[in-house]
């Protein structure tokens, strides 16, 4: 015998009765037998819930019930709490809700994601380490000069250069020619002015990548972009995710890596690369 539900609707004033079967919807009101198919095919549907953060270690969610699960039955609730990790606030949810209560309740009715978005309290502080190289080549700058700095600090840092040396540029956590430069500090940098002797001919050595975006290149010695003419350089291609090296062109050739190149001249080197 075929098992059925009686399901009563009242509309208005109006009571309709409808019989659902396994193959089917029976009711004299068409339109209350769409609407019930709809609500009948729903109810085993599962949905998925993503829970992001921002910054990401800027704290947690938790999840109730069951923060293992991330599909959910169609209708079912999910309970949300946003925890600040140490030195943070949290802000405000972002994608499917707006609220800025740490709790909310969603209902997981379709797909959804959300992100909890956390601020400091605390900003975290960096330090900024100045050297000359040689160290005896001239003396470097710093304003303000502190012993740490705080995170979106600007700082502005001079390279002087002593009687028969001359500045020929910075390495480290910049590139850069100018002898006085402005960095804002968003992590612990070391920042190196490099000298040459005055007599010494000083020649740029500039690093291009093909395609770009595909791999970077480290130099060793890294003394910016001048060096001094004669001087031996090592250049090692880093091919990006994705990516390998393919070879060396302009004043370089051959895939040797790393490649050692002499400066005796101006030098522009492409480190080639191609997808995997």
């Amino acid at each position: 015998m075929k098992k059925s539900l009686l399901l009563a609707t009242l509309v208005g004033s109006l009571a309709l009765s409808c019989i659902i079967e396994p193959d089917g919807v029976q009711s004299s009101n068409p339109e209350v037998s769409e609407l019930i198919r709809h609500l009948y095919s729903d109810l085993g549907r599962q949905y998925t819930l993503t829970i992001g953060t921002s910054p990401r270690d800027g704290g947690t969610v938790r999840r109730e019930p069951n923060s293992a699960v991330t599909t959910y039955k169609s209708g079912s609730e999910v309970r949300l709490t946003a925890v600040p990790a140490s030195g943070y606030r949290f802000v405000k949810w972002s994608g499917a809700r707006s609220d800025t209560t740490a709790t909310v309740t969603v209902l997981m009715n379709a797909d959804l994601t959300l992100t909890a978005n956390f601020e400091y309290t605390v900003r975290p502080q960096y330090s900024l380490v100045v050297n000359a190289d040689p160290n005896q080549g001239g003396t470097v700058t710093r304003s303000p000069s502190k012993a740490v700095y705080t995170e979106g600090d600007t700082v502005t840092v001079r390279a002087s250069a002593r009687q028969d040396y001359r500045f020929t540029g910075w390495s480290g956590a910049l590139n850069d020619t100018s002898e006085s430069v402005t960095i804002v500090m968003t992590s612990n940098m070391v920042l190196t002015a490099n000298f040459i002797e005055d007599y010494l001919d000083a020649y740029a050595l500039r690093i291009r990548i093909e395609p770009s975006g595909a791999g970077t290149v480290t130099r060793n010695p890294d003394r910016g972009v001048f060096y001094a003419g004669g001087a031996w350089v090592d250049l090692t291609a880093v091919p990006s995710a994705g990516y390998e090296f393919d070879g060396w062109s302009g004043a370089a050739s051959g895939s040797a890596n790393p490649l050692r190149i002499q400066m005796n001249g101006e030098r522009i080197v492409t480190a080639v690369f191609r997808e995997r």
